[in-house]
Formats: C-alpha cells, sequence, structure tokens
C-alpha cells in the first residue's frame, strides 16, 4: 500500500472572531479588501472563480499560494499547521 506525506506549504490565515470578540485589524482589512459579506454569522468568502463559502466564528480564513480562500476548522487548522516565526 503506497503512503503520502503532505507537502510542506505556507499559508497566510486569519481567525474569524467569536460574536463577543472584536474583529482585529487584519480581519476587516482582509474583509474591506476583497469586498466580501461579514456579519455576526461569519465571512461570506468569494473566490476568484466565483464559488463562495462562509467561515464561521472561530474559523480560519486561510489564502493558499493560488490567492484562493478558503475556511478552515479551528481543530483542524491546529491539527495541520503550525505557526511560523517570519522575523527571523
Amino acid at each position: 500500500m503506497p503512503f503520502y506525506r503532505k507537502i510542506p506549504m505556507f499559508i497566510s490565515a486569519w481567525q474569524v472572531p467569536l460574536p463577543h470578540e472584536e474583529p482585529s485589524q487584519h480581519i476587516m482589512a482582509l474583509v474591506a479588501l476583497n469586498k466580501w459579506e461579514a456579519d455576526v454569522g461569519g465571512v461570506t468568502i468569494t473566490n476568484r472563480d466565483g464559488s463562495t463559502m462562509l467561515a464561521h466564528p472561530g474559523d480560519f480564513i486561510i489564502r493558499d499560494d493560488d490567492d484562493n480562500h478558503y475556511s478552515c476548522h479551528p481543530q483542524l487548522f491546529f491539527s495541520t499547521f503550525e505557526r511560523i516565526d517570519t522575523n527571523a
């Protein structure tokens, strides 16, 4: 049986705030720049191909190498990605 390993990749990610939290300047800028809709139910992400998805409060919005955005549940995010120091 063949085995596979996920190829290392670098992403940018922003966490959608929970209803009782204030949104960060980063997430507000991302929403404004992309002209997405945001409310207490989350952020509606629209990709370049016109597809949409909802990032719920607490989810992460991930930008991949092709500049596509998608949402990721926090449990999956933290089991898949680790934060890196970009100041090194």
